[in-house]
């Protein structure tokens, strides 16, 4: 059974363990590593002879935009990538898969802002969209990455242009 989340995981950890279950028995159950199951069942225990509070963190609140804007992301890629399995012989995809974990990595090296991100998946998006037609022996059309990053930093500084303050 998958878990869409450390929180409903350890949710349910957490209540078998107060069924008292055993490690084996939970990991059995749930399909969790049994050192996972380990941890926090230790977890629990600590905090049931301190008589303080389980340590269950409680869930995330994301605006209903933000879910819909990471569920569009993953579509994008998922979409881009089928769209190369079609498209593409092995090499090229190896490389451009390659190419784009080299970007994921470096994007989480840098730690960029949110900002940052938004403008660096348009980017992509937009050269990605670009790039498609290029593969297929087709003449590339459309706008240089220079020009696809500074048409998104211009709409973002309009956008908070537009914000009212809170002063």
């Amino acid at each position: 059974m998958p878990y869409r989340s450390n929180i409903e995981r350890n949710a349910a950890i957490y209540k078998l363990w107060e069924e008292g279950k055993s490690v084996e028995e939970i990991s059995l159950l749930t399909g969790i590593p049994r050192s996972t199951v380990g941890y926090y069942v230790h977890k629990f225990n600590a905090a049931a002879r301190r008589g303080g509070a389980i340590p269950l963190p409680p869930p995330t609140k994301k605006q209903p935009a933000e879910i819909l804007f990471g569920f569009l992301q993953k579509y994008e890629v998922m979409d881009y990538l089928h769209t190369q399995l079609r498209i593409c012989d092995a090499p090229t995809l190896y490389y451009r898969l390659a190419a784009m974990k080299l970007l994921v990595e470096i994007t989480a090296r840098l730690e960029l802002t949110n900002e940052e991100r938004k403008l660096l998946s348009s980017a992509v998006t937009e050269l990605q969209i670009r790039a498609a037609p290029q593969v297929t022996g087709q003449k590339r059309e459309g706008l240089s990455v220079n020009d696809i990053v500074e048409q998104r930093q211009q709409q973002l500084k309009r956008q908070q242009q537009l914000k009212p303050r809170k002063d």
